[in-house]
């Protein structure tokens, strides 16, 4: 058996014994979750899948046209899917201004034109709750008449997955949508816009010159 001299290990032994505290402390990093990898997820791009699984709730007017009624934990990849041409359209937030005055009004105003060109669906997306997407809709003059369908995302879940999600946190607004509109053909992205300030790639306007 060695002797230890003066106190001190041999250099060979103090080298296994570095070994083993270094390889105890990489067993302990925590490994990357799929979780976390979704959360870095670049943009949608145009050819990509809706994806399926994600459940959202989804407004839309009642049968008597004049209110909305709510659809709740709906697979909104799995709906898109079924649309032969649809259009969906993100916005920040229900009631804020340039959604609430410009974005959201500028749809409606253009919803039976965009039917005319083959649009089967209209949809508006939202980091709200079911409650506020609801008195949206009903506030918004023409909104329930339009047919527009509004996707209340709650949690934010549908638009991670995305990859179009906004840090709003500095204007204490927590993660919010990007703004966005795209076209899409039975759940393919056929073309996507995404304005990162102000109103002008993503109006109805726009997606009406894309479709032609």
């Amino acid at each position: 058996m060695r002797k230890i001299v003066g106190g001190l290990l041999p250099a060979g032994i103090l080298s296994l014994s570095f070994i083993a505290i270094a390889f105890g402390l990489i067993r302990r990093l925590p490994l990357a979750s799929s979780s976390s990898v979704s959360r870095t997820k670049l943009s949608v791009v145009v050819g990509d899948v809706i994806p399926l699984g994600v459940l959202v709730d989804i407004v839309d007017p009642d049968l008597s046209g004049e209110t909305c009624r709510v659809s709740e934990a709906q697979d909104i990849g799995e709906i898109l899917r079924t649309e032969k041409k649809a259009v969906i359209f993100g916005v920040p937030g229900a009631f804020t201004p340039t959604c609430s005055a410009q974005h959201l009004p500028g749809f409606v105003s253009k919803a039976e034109i965009l039917r005319s060109k083959g649009v089967s669906s209209i949809y508006c997306l939202s980091v709200n709750d079911r409650f506020v997407m609801r008195a949206w809709g009903e506030q918004t003059p023409g909104c329930v008449a339009s047919g527009i369908k509004l996707i209340a995302d709650g949690n934010g879940e549908f638009v991670q997955s995305l990859g179009l999600t906004k840090d709003a946190t500095g204007s204490r607004m927590g993660v919010r949508s990007k703004r966005f509109a795209a076209v899409l053909e039975y759940g393919t992205v056929v073309a996507l816009n995404i304005d990162e300030k102000g109103l002008n790639s993503t109006s109805a306007d726009q997606i009406l010159e894309l479709l032609g």
